[in-house]
């Protein structure tokens, strides 16, 4: 039975490697073949805008193609994220300048929403053994979202601690939003590739945050916070071996 188990794992496993293979042939094909146009496209704008269109309508025109462009742009470049093979390599960094870093970088990449981001770090100039580019991505994808997700007026709560006990020590990462809250059929499927209840949105973001999480030797669970919101928490080991993510 075991050696059943283990074969029906590793099938699994290169079943999922196949399939990213495929999916990154695919995404280095689309990168190349829609980049160029939206370059073109970008360009193209620009010069309109330039040129001072007098009709409103003509301005509201070029808005929308503006808007649709860089939403195709963003979805080649979140899929080359997703598919892109990751691989951790530790080093010393300290833990109050990834979680600033990574809440820096999520505001300005969602600067249109005007939401407070709080942040609570237990050990500030404690040096950790990771792969602080990484981790930094996860949490910027994991604070975009809460961001995106929480309510004008209200706040995200970004936590940071290092739990120490009988094991080796863990980094723990919370990522508390003041949205709706997690449904139990959005919790079934937030991780998967391309699902996503944003109108805009490509569905790539958490499921990324799980790769990254994986290549950190580490796991991203979620759940509804006692506040109401959503709660995403990222645990890593502070001191770990490097693990492949493509699974």
């Amino acid at each position: 039975r075991r050696s059943y188990e283990a074969l029906a794992r590793a099938q699994a496993e290169l079943v999922t490697h196949e399939r990213f293979a495929a999916l990154g042939e695919l995404s280095a094909l689309i990168a190349h073949e829609v980049r160029n146009p939206v370059a073109i496209i970008f360009n193209s704008l620009a010069e309109l805008r330039r040129l001072a269109l007098p009709a409103p309508e003509a301005q509201l025109l070029v808005s929308i193609i503006d808007e649709e462009t860089a939403r195709l742009n963003r979805l080649v470049g979140d899929l080359l994220d997703f598919v892109r093979p990751y691989h951790a390599h530790p080093r010393e960094a300290r833990l109050d300048a990834i979680v600033a870093g990574a809440v820096e970088a999520a505001r300005r990449a969602a600067r249109d929403h005007a939401i407070a981001v709080r942040t609570e770090v237990t050990c500030p100039d404690r040096a950790l053994h990771v792969d602080a580019t990484m981790l930094e991505h996860a949490l910027i994808n994991l604070i975009v979202n809460a961001i995106q997700a929480t309510p004008a007026g209200k706040g995200v709560s970004v936590r940071a601690t290092v739990l120490e006990g009988t094991g080796p020590p863990l980094l723990c990462c919370e990522v508390v939003d003041d949205g709706e809250g997690i449904d139990s059929e959005v919790s079934a499927r937030m991780f998967e590739p391309f699902f996503t209840t944003k109108a805009t949105g490509t569905g790539l973001g958490l499921a990324l945050v799980r790769r990254l999480a994986t290549a950190l030797g580490g796991t991203i669970v979620a759940r509804n916070a006692p506040t109401g919101g959503a709660l995403f928490q990222l645990t890593i080991p502070v001191v770990g071996e490097p693990r492949d993510a493509m699974g």
